[in-house]
């Protein structure tokens, strides 16, 4: 009963001083799997940092094309887009953001613009927390790109 409640003890003080960092890694790998990314790039981080940049950009135009055609109900080049976008998104790791597309893309084939309206907002939401987790990557490893 002494170990039990030691054990319990210990847990939560080992828990106390980690949430911090956990929490962290938690909110940066949901938004953006570097890991992975960097795996399937066989840990060329210089070749990774690129290929942030690179699609960083991507985000930017074709989020632009994603706004334009939906205002146009252009459902064709809105799917269009949505493919394109899931495509960048998924080189870097970012799982979450290439669902939505992934979803916004078939409800483009589908012609329902309503259903494309929602994972709009849904997909800015995640573009919005992708962008800042490219830039603070990229800031934090400055020397190697």
């Amino acid at each position: 009963h002494d170990l039990c409640s030691k054990i319990e003890q210990y847990s939560i003080n080992a828990n106390a001083q980690t949430v911090p960092a956990t929490v962290l890694d938690t909110a940066s790998a949901a938004v953006m799997d570097t890991a992975s990314a960097l795996e399937w790039l066989d840990g060329d981080i210089k070749l990774f940092l690129i290929t942030l940049s690179a699609v960083r950009s991507q985000i930017a135009s074709d989020r632009h094309d994603i706004a334009s055609a939906m205002a146009q109900g252009e459902s064709k080049q809105l799917r269009k887009a949505a493919h394109r976008l899931k495509g960048s998104v998924a080189q870097i790791g970012a799982m979450r953001a290439k669902a939505v597309c992934q979803e916004l893309e078939a409800a483009a084939a589908q012609d329902e613009l309503t259903a494309c309206s929602k994972l709009k907002e849904q997909l800015d939401q995640e573009l919005d927390a992708l962008l800042p987790a490219i830039d603070g990557y990229l800031a934090d490893h400055p020397d190697e790109g």
